[in-house]
Order: structure tokens, then sequence, then C-alpha cells
């Protein structure tokens, strides 16, 4: 039989607390005056389980471990990896139930203290098969802006440092199509990110 996922929720945390004492330990070896930290699970479960708990219980769940790693009873890392582990495991669930859970269409269902509607997602429009030529000429616009838009953007993109641009002007008609300029090397923002990846 398989197990449910409160059984699931027990192992990951008998796992994760023997990995945690574990880690202790190594630890107190290298430094005596490092005291050990208490083996507890991650995932507090002795009021109510996963099942039926409701969502204030959850919201207390999770403010009760952020307090223990603020307080250092429990390690960040640890907590971030169980995390992940557990954002695997129920979006793995998640995707591999899709389409086996009904209901009566325009009602609601309450189990576990959840309630369950059904509505309408992914919704689409496709005005291609509206016969608009005023639509379709701003499409093909559109598509013709985007590709010279990403082909301006990859040149900006090798501009290392600020680079004289002279007007150019159009042989025909001798109107300056473009302005004499100094381009500037594109500014990249972002930041930095701990990737989990499992083994």
């Amino acid at each position: 039989m398989s197990k449910t996922g409160e059984q699931v929720i027990d192992v990951m945390n008998e796992e994760l607390s023997k990995e945690q004492t574990g880690l202790s330990f190594e630890l107190d070896s290298l430094n005596l005056f490092l005291e050990q930290k208490k083996e507890l699970s991650i995932v507090p479960m002795d009021r109510t389980s996963l099942l039926t708990a409701e969502k204030g219980d959850l919201s207390e769940m999770v403010s009760d471990i952020l307090q223990n790693v603020n307080d250092g009873v429990l390690d960040a890392m640890a907590v971030n990896v169980f995390a992940k582990k557990g954002e695997y495991i129920f979006k793995s669930l998640l995707e591999g139930i899709k389409g086996k859970v009904h209901i009566p269409e325009g009602s609601e269902y309450t189990v576990f203290n959840t309630v369950i509607s059904q509505r309408a997602t992914g919704v689409k429009y496709l005005y291609s098969h509206c016969g608009d030529p005023e639509w379709d000429g701003l499409f093909e616009l559109s598509k013709d802006i985007k590709e010279r838009m990403d082909a301006r953007q990859l040149f900006l993109k090798g501009v290392k440092e600020p680079t004289e641009q002279s007007e150019v002007i159009d042989e025909q008609t001798g109107e300056v199509t473009q302005q004499a300029c100094v381009i500037k090397p594109v500014v990249k923002t972002g930041g930095v990110s701990l990737i989990f990846t499992l083994k």
C-alpha cells in the first residue's frame, strides 16, 4: 500500500532530524564550546495532520519554523533544502493527479477544511480567426517591429563602451532619419539567487 502524505512528511522529518543531528555532532568535534542543537522535526505535526490542517494551522506552522530558524534552533540551510524537496514532491503530485479530481460543474465541494471550486483557466482569444483586416495589419506590423527590436537589442548587447554614432541621411530625400548620438552600453540588472539541484 502506498504511503499517505502524512507518512511521507514523517519520513522526511526523521531523515532531516538525523542529518541535522549529525551535522551538529561533526561541528562539536571541532569546537568544544559549540552546543549541539536539539533533535527536532522541521515541520511540527503534533496538533494536527497536514491533510486536515486549516489555513491558520499552516500559517502558524510556518511562523514556528521561521522563529526556530531565527532563534538558531533550526539550521536555515536544512530548512531551505527541506522546503525545496517538499516543493518537488507536492508539484510532482499535483502534476500526476491532474485531471483525476472531478466535482459537479459550477458547484463547490468542501473536504479536509478545503473548499474546491471549478472555474475556467488558461482562456485564450484567437483574434486571427475574426477576419478583421485592421487587426491582421497591426499584427503583421507588430511582428516586424519585434524582429527589428530583437536585432537592435542584440547589437546593443555587444556595445562595451560609449560609441559615437553618425547621423543617418536618406540618400533619395536627403532627410535625416537618425540624429548623431553616443550609444552607451546596456545596463544589466539582476540579483544573485541560490540554485538547489536535487540528486
